[in-house]
């Protein structure tokens, strides 16, 4: 299981560092208050920190998806699943 994590982690990480590479295409999209303090922030940064926050925000990222520990993974997220097929812009066929 710690390679499938690492292996996750890795291309939110690969993905992560083409949106930095590419500067930040998908974030400055976004119109956030947050979001521009996010790109002002990680422009003050030097290379080896930008590396660093890329890091933990891939490994964090991953970590916010895992469900609780001892919780069954159907059980996790069956209430997103949920909301999904109620909603309205979901396929009409899978409408509950």
């Amino acid at each position: 299981m710690a390679d499938l994590r690492t292996n996750i982690a890795t291309l939110l990480l690969a993905d992560f560092k083409a949106e930095a590479e590419g500067g930040f295409p998908t974030v400055r999209r976004i119109p956030s208050t947050d979001a521009v303090k996010f790109l002002d922030y990680f422009a003050a940064l030097n290379s080896a920190e930008a590396a660093a926050l890329l890091d933990t925000l891939a490994h964090r990222t991953f970590a916010m998806s895992e469900p609780p520990s001892g919780t069954r993974v159907q059980d996790f997220w069956r209430p997103y699943a949920w909301n999904y097929l109620t909603e309205e812009n979901a396929p009409a066929r899978l409408i509950c």
